[in-house]
């Protein structure tokens, strides 16, 4: 019997100090779940033990059989609790988007002569690898730049803006029906909040309460600047702008302003950040990318137009499919010392991404070009835009300018493709006006003859001399309740365009 105990004690010890040696490697999370997660373990692997002790005194087969038994069984387990520790969030390209944003609105609401910053997370439902782990980590992140004496707290020339002390910036983690009260405390007098962290499954929740909080004028404005699940996934990989945290934060002021709800200070604050971003590192090409998108601003001092700011973009990543496309948007400019005309530009964002329809529509525009060493005329252009969005109102129409053509394998003649333009956009006036220089069409179901299609373009665009024209030519019309005859309709023409005299369409 003592053989037993002293083999089952043995036993135990070994299997409690495997998992024990391992976890030096791993970083301590979420203290609640890791004493929970200590005691099962203790008890568990205490049941191991006894078994493997046992078994090991009982002879070697059963020692063997159950040793492989327990090894087997962990697995599992191991497995599980390998896929729920949180990932170092460092080490993924999104996060230095996060990380640069939340710096940039520290300095920004210092600089706005605020006493102190409130940075609260939402506390998720279940804790996992891919939930708020950017929250503890840009907690240390700020303290380490402010021992080091860096930005956001220093300038580049070491003198001190602002401190890390507890009163200046404190951390409150939150659940989401308690963010409307702590909204409110975090911003009174003196104090701000810039919500930084938020799981997915609070999100639309977050922004109500959010967007309700800063309709009130007695409290400061609390910014929102959180990263998102897209984010986390994507882990390593090259991010498109419009996944930033700072481009999500544009999207939400987008919102507001359609609601007619947006505040003018939240919107400068979040341009004021992206200049912020750049002074803390002019080598970010998304930040340089959105403030081009924005219109461009003053960085360091200096004066960035639009097109500035593309440039810059594209010479710290040449790969910035979207910044190539505003560039050519732009009209062209020089990266790297090299001139680019718009259609080099568009052949640019193709080269990288041959699947970007609004690239393929805008190279029609410019004429055609060259991608991946094939030629492509206009009307290849407009086809391929087609065949990768058929839902492009603006590319039917071009490519019915253009004579028609073959999308998908099928062909469209110039009538078909007003009238794919106008099922998709029935507000367009070129293209009613167009559809009825074809003949006449079939739009949504419903038959047009030439004269519907004058009329309907003239209810849109009354400015429409040609159109004015071409409604005389045949017979006249009623244009908004009103009837014209075709003297009426010629007098039309000729008020707006007094040298209009073209060769009867009709």
């Amino acid at each position: 019997m003592v053989n037993v105990g002293l083999a089952a004690t043995l036993g135990c010890m070994a299997v409690l100090a495997i998992p024990e040696l391992l976890s030096h490697s791993g970083h301590d999370h979420n203290a609640a779940l890791g004493w929970a997660n200590l005691l099962t373990e203790m008890l568990h692997n205490f049941a191991d033990g006894m078994s493997l002790g046992v078994a090991w005194v009982s002879g070697m087969t059963s020692g063997l059989a159950t040793a492989l038994a327990v090894a087997v069984h962990e697995l599992p387990q191991a497995a599980a609790t390998f896929s729920s520790l949180p990932a170092d969030v460092r080490q993924f390209g999104w996060y230095s988007h996060y990380r640069y944003t939340e710096f940039a609105l520290i300095a920004a609401k210092f600089s706005e002569g605020f006493a102190s910053i409130c940075m609260v997370g939402i506390r998720p439902r279940v804790q996992n690898r891919c939930t708020c782990a950017e929250y503890p980590a840009l907690q240390q992140d700020l303290e380490d730049a402010f021992r080091q004496k860096k930005a956001p707290f220093f300038t580049a020339d070491g003198k001190e803006e602002c401190s890390f002390e507890k009163e200046k910036i404190f951390w409150k983690q939150v659940g989401i029906a308690d963010l409307e009260v702590e909204l409110a405390v975090s911003s009174t007098t003196g104090k701000c909040a810039v919500v930084c962290s938020c799981p997915d499954e609070f999100m639309e929740e977050a922004k109500d309460v959010i967007k309700k909080h800063n309709q009130k004028d007695n409290l400061h404005k609390v910014a929102m600047s959180w990263a998102t699940s897209k984010d986390v996934y994507k882990g390593g990989a090259a991010l498109d702008p419009a996944q930033t945290p700072v481009a999500a934060a544009e999207r939400y002021l987008l919102a507001e302003e359609a609601e007619g709800q947006a505040s003018e200070d939240n919107v400068e604050n979040l341009k004021d950040a992206k200049k912020k971003a750049l002074q803390i590192d002019p080598t970010d090409a998304p930040a340089w990318f959105n403030l081009g998108v924005d219109g461009g601003g003053t960085v360091s001092g200096r004066a960035h137009s639009k097109k500035d700011c593309f440039e810059k973009a594209l010479q710290i990543d040449p790969e910035h499919k979207l910044a190539w496309f505003n560039l050519g948007v732009a009209g062209g400019g020089t990266v790297s010392g090299r001139a680019h005309s718009k259609k080099n530009c568009f052949e640019k964002a193709l080269q990288i991404d041959p699947e970007y329809a609004r690239a393929w529509y805008n190279l029609g525009n410019a004429g055609g070009g060259t991608v991946l060493g094939r030629a492509h005329s206009e009307k290849n252009c407009f086809e391929k835009a087609l065949q990768i969005d058929p839902e492009n109102a603006p590319a039917w129409y071009n490519l019915g300018n253009a004579g028609g053509g073959t999308v998908s394998g099928r062909a469209h003649s110039p009538k078909n493709c007003f009238e794919k333009a106008l099922q998709i956009d029935p507000t367009d006036a070129d293209a009613w006006y167009n559809l009825g220089v074809a003949g006449g069409g079939t739009v949504s179901g419903r038959a047009h003859s030439p004269k519907n299609c004058y009329e309907k373009s003239l209810q849109i665009d009354p400015e429409n001399a040609p159109a004015w024209y071409n409604l005389g030519n045949a017979g006249g019309g009623t244009v908004s309740g009103r009837a014209h005859s075709k003297k009426d309709c010629y007098e039309k023409a000729l008020q707006i365009d007094p040298t209009y005299a073209p060769t009867p369409a009709c």
